[in-house]
């Protein structure tokens, strides 16, 4: 079981999603994360792995995300999609 942390820059992105499909997709996501269900993910370098979304209207979907060195907290650090991949990896330093 893991406890969620979110960035303020990750509760910005989640909270432009307006409600509905996409918004219900990744609340449901979070909820399977915190209890352990990674589902698809990648680890990208070191600590840093990403969630991978294909679902329809999801797909390319990215949150990434760094697991705490005591492995019981998930901290939460980034939204995006595919195409903004390798900027959304700067901001978290690789």
């Amino acid at each position: 079981m893991y406890i969620l942390k979110e960035t303020e820059e990750f509760a910005k992105w989640y909270d432009s999603f307006k409600n509905g499909t996409p918004k219900y997709a990744i609340t449901r996501r979070l909820k399977n994360l915190s209890v352990g269900l990674l589902g698809d993910y990648k680890n990208l370098k070191g600590n840093l792995f990403e969630l991978r979304f294909f679902n329809k209207g999801l797909a390319g979907l990215r949150i990434y995300y760094t697991i705490k060195s005591n492995g019981e907290i998930l901290l939460l650090l980034n939204g995006g999609n595919k195409s903004s991949q390798q900027e959304d990896k700067k901001k978290q330093g690789n």
